[in-house]
């Protein structure tokens, strides 16, 4: 969040600035965030498999994967992206871009990616719960 300050509180700033900004607010605030919480989602989950081999194996695997799918997806949109100062551009105004991406394909894997992700974690999280709901301390666990 802090990372996007400059870029969302500065008014007339100049294009260049904005640039610069919206690079360091995808790649900081966008994406490094997810890798933690991603990491922890994995975690638990592990945790709630009593640390069984193949679910090591299975969530280390899709944590790996969700990282990779989401690192390509930014490398395109910033080797793709056009950005241009918005028509609608008024003094006071903080970085008005117009953004232009070449992909659209790329931003709906960005999209979609993590919501499979955390759809298989839900899953396997329901499931464990459903499997021994009679056990108190898997509440524990899960809080």
């Amino acid at each position: 969040m802090i990372s996007g300050l400059p870029y969302n509180l500065w008014t007339d700033t100049s294009l260049e600035f904005c640039k610069i900004w919206f690079y360091i607010d995808i790649i900081l605030g966008a994406n490094l965030m997810a890798i933690p919480v991603f990491g922890l989602l994995a975690l638990r989950t592990y945790a709630l498999y009593q640390r069984g081999r193949l679910f090591k194996w299975i969530l280390l695997f899709l944590f790996i994967s969700i990282n990779l799918v989401l690192l390509v997806c930014v490398i395109i949109h910033l080797a793709t992206v056009q950005m241009t100062r918005s028509k609608a551009h008024l003094p006071g105004w903080t970085c008005p871009l117009a953004i232009t991406y070449a992909s659209s394909s790329t931003i709906l894997i960005e999209l979609s990616a993590p919501v499979v992700y955390e759809s298989v974690i839900f899953i396997l999280t329901a499931n464990r719960v459903y499997e021994s709901w009679h056990d108190t301390a898997i509440v524990k666990i899960i809080f």
